[in-house]
């Protein structure tokens, strides 16, 4: 049985791929049926396919990608209320009764719903924390600088505790071992996504360069110029970089350079502990196709545009 409706499953895929044509190109595209990924997942297909819709309608709505309910004032509201529900299991809407479904499916397929809501509690949590400084900067132009150890804790807390704890117990019910992954992880959420969606995310107020970085190649002054010039700029490819980092100021371009560096050396140490083969097919599939080869790529363009 399928947890979504069929006609409520074919509408929200025909709304979510015409808005994902720009936002979600790669991988999660090709889910749409029929599809070699139910094969391989069999009953685990309808836990998978309508949490992962799910999340996407959620972040949507908090891009702005699609209006914000009517029964919330804003899109912080609306995050809080799903955070409640993670955390009471009472739901208002049908986003959350379909993952309530999705809930109880896992776990009389032997799971773990807690450790499912736990992950999805942290991916919640830090798309709050993003929208309140989006918020914050629109409202007064001043735009919120982090330490780096916070900014490791917000990229450890969404990709790893919340993104691939929940893909785990989803896929395979094995989420207590994230830990095994952290270094593809890290290489592919805090170093190439940060560097990768750099303009974006400042041009909204999310600004992933720390503090003191800044502050030891570059001025406040050239700060405010930096996110006048990300407002019309996209993501970063092979094509951009050069122009856009050309033309940043010092601290974006040593920044820059740090994350393809270190992104390298964790994807390096990673291949060589061969800890993706404790893992299942599936996952396997997943680590390789949506983390390691990507970044490895985006690291391989991007390196000559900021060669020393």
């Amino acid at each position: 049985m399928q947890v979504m409706p069929s006609q409520m499953r074919k509408s929200m895929y025909a709304r979510l791929v015409k808005r994902g044509r720009r936002k979600y190109p790669g991988l999660m595209l090709r889910w749409i049926p029929p599809s070699g990924l139910q094969v391989v997942l069999g009953k685990r297909w309808n836990l998978v396919e309508p949490y992962y819709w799910m999340l996407r309608e959620i972040d949507d709505v908090v891009d702005g990608d699609v209006p914000v309910p009517s029964m919330y004032t804003s899109s912080v509201e609306y995050l809080k209320q799903k955070i409640k529900f993670v955390q009471d299991g009472k739901p208002k809407d049908f986003v959350e009764e379909i993952m309530v479904k999705c809930w109880e499916r896992l776990d009389s397929a032997g799971g773990s719903s807690w450790a499912l809501r736990d992950a999805t509690r942290d991916i919640l949590g830090c798309m709050k924390f993003d929208q309140e400084r989006s918020e914050h900067f629109r409202a007064t132009g001043n735009i919120s600088m982090l330490s780096e150890s916070a900014i490791t804790k917000y990229f450890r807390q969404m990709e790893l505790s919340g993104c691939i704890r929940g893909l785990f117990e989803l896929l395979e019910g094995k989420a207590s071992k994230i830990g095994e992954v952290e270094d593809v992880v890290r290489a592919a959420g805090q170093h190439r996504q940060a560097l990768r969606d750099l303009p974006e995310d400042v041009a909204r107020g999310v600004f992933s360069i720390p503090k003191k970085d800044w502050l030891e190649h570059s001025s406040m002054e050239e700060l405010r110029f930096f996110c006048e010039q990300c407002k019309d700029k996209g993501r970063l490819t092979k094509e951009s970089a050069k122009e856009f980092l050309d033309t940043a100021p010092e601290a974006v371009r040593q920044w820059a350079r740090k994350q393809v560096d270190v992104g390298n050396s964790l994807l390096q140490k990673y291949s060589a502990s061969g800890r993706s083969k404790q893992f299942g097919t599936t996952a396997r599939l997943l680590l390789y196709y949506h983390y390691e080869r990507p970044s490895r790529k985006f690291f391989a363009d991007i390196s000559p545009t900021i060669a020393p």
